[in-house]
């Protein structure tokens, strides 16, 4: 590829940096300490060093793999190998380094028990307690763990410590609202249909997400499998329509086999660990099989492939766009469309009840944006990769056994949009809402979109608006 979409770009970030990435340097911490496995690796100095686990479980001494006559045999190309005596001097010599590079302090912290035995002190103990007797500072340097949590005060090193009791405190209560200066939160340049679901299922989640980009990390977030196979799936299905638009059911279904495998490394290679081969042919055969059912069907429709992963820019408010990627845009012999956006899900329960009770915001957003690009839409559906089958809103040009009556998209993205509006008006004087807590009795909130419900099971903001703490969900 001369060029490489952002959407397909982001996919392949998303799968490079999940698997197996990691970031020693950015363990999480409540002290400013730096945290090291072995006392070799302070290879610095520091004003206090800390040894944890200053006990006699050492690693016993290696054992030299080779014979004698292999030693003298690789001296003699000039290959020398260590003496086991000097590796034993070298550990030696790593547990002194940690200890000369304290500037003030070390504080040597020595178990009694280990693993329900009697704990030995490690071996650099003996040349310290030999040092610490010529000065007759044993006693002085020996702080007995137990002596910190009897009395109100105790001395480790040159510090006191004065401990005091505190009464148990009260967990924080969720709170329904949160108060900000006014204009704080502003309208964004340019909105989507995911960040505008955001904000109806939960305005403090939009604020957060959009406003303050408060965001969970993203090394070590690895889609699982279910996830994976989606986003080959867009992939196979944007590479095949973009070789060309038009092809027989069994054709696609071919190619896409093939495409499955090709895509696989860019896009979603966890998939090709070891272990998962069945997993791996059971899903590319549900796919090439599902494609070769959504060919059939467009076909039959009598309609033609306009698109896929279209953007479309539209003007949404003085100062502010409208943005969507429509993962497959068809069109009828009279150039109205059609649009449909493909889905890899466990069932398709929760998608067929979007559409049945007016939920469906996905469909109805899409459907605005081809209207204000000033094109006619027939309707708009999601095509369940995974159970082969298509939810359409409309009852043309698909068969009716596809259609699944209740939703009105006009009707959906009116109501959509004069809640987005009512939650950015109260953002904007500095009211955030939570929708995941409970109204109290003086609330006089009114919902605008009560049929939607708050996102709390996919939120990553439970613990910080108090939706998580029981009592508190909805």
């Amino acid at each position: 590829m001369s060029h490489i979409p952002a959407i397909q770009l982001g996919r392949i970030i998303d799968a490079v940096t999940a698997e197996g990435a990691s970031a020693p340097a950015a363990t999480e911490e409540a002290a400013p300490w730096s945290v090291v496995d072995a006392p070799g690796q302070v290879w610095g100095t520091a004003d206090t060093v800390v040894w944890w686990g200053f006990s006699g479980d050492v690693s016993s001494p290696p054992r030299q793999p080779w014979s004698s006559a292999e030693i003298a045999a690789l001296a003699a190309v000039d290959a020398h190998v260590e003496p086991i005596e000097d590796a034993v001097l070298r550990e030696a010599a790593s547990w002194r380094q940690a200890l000369l590079g304290a500037r003030s302090r070390a504080i040597l912290i020595m178990p009694r028990r280990l693993r329900g035995e009697t704990a030995t002190p490690h071996p650099l103990w003996h040349e310290i307690f030999a040092q610490l007797e010529l000065l007759q500072a044993v006693t002085k340097a020996r702080i007995p763990a137990q002596a910190i949590a009897i009395g109100e005060t105790a001395r480790l090193g040159d510090r006191e410590i004065k401990r005091q009791g505190i009464s148990p405190l009260a967990l924080p209560t969720a709170r329904r609202r949160w108060i900000v200066p006014a204009s704080t939160i502003a309208r964004r340049p340019i909105e989507s249909i995911t960040s505008i679901k955001t904000m109806i299922e939960c305005p403090l989640a939009w604020a957060l997400n959009y406003g303050a980009r408060v965001r969970p990390g993203a090394l070590n977030v690895l889609p699982d499998d279910a996830n994976l196979v989606g986003i080959l799936a867009h992939a196979v299905v944007e590479n095949l329509f973009a070789q060309r638009k038009t092809w027989l059911p069994q054709e696609a279904a071919s190619a896409s086999a093939k495409m499955f495998d090709s895509l696989v490394v860019q896009t979603a290679a966890p998939l090709l660990r070891l272990g998962y081969a069945v997993e791996y042919e059971r899903a590319k055969a549900r796919v090439s099989d599902s494609i070769r059912l959504l060919v059939q069907m467009i076909s039959d429709a009598g309609l033609t492939v306009r698109g896929c992963e279209e953007e479309v820019v539209v003007a949404f408010a003085p100062g502010q766009d409208f943005e969507g990627y429509l993962d497959l845009v068809l069109e009828d012999p009279k150039g109205r469309s059609v649009v449909l956006d493909l889905k890899w899900a466990t069932r398709d329960k929760y998608r067929r009840e979007e559409v049945q009770e007016g939920r469906a915001l996905q469909l109805a957003g899409y459907t605005w944006l081809e209207e204000q690009a000033g094109r006619t839409p027939l309707g708009a559906g999601y095509f369940m990769l995974r159970q082969q089958s298509l939810l359409f809103t409309s009852p043309y040009p698909f068969p009716a056994a596809h259609h699944v009556p209740g939703s009105d998209l006009k009707q959906t993205w009116a109501a959509l949009r004069a809640a987005y509006d009512h939650r950015m008006e109260q953002l904007e004087r500095g009211d955030v809402l939570v929708r995941g807590v409970e109204a109290g009795t003086d609330d006089t909130d009114v919902d605008p979109m009560p049929q939607v419900e708050p996102g709390c099971r996919f939120c990553d903001y439970g613990s910080l608006c108090g939706a998580s703490i029981e009592g508190g969900r909805r």
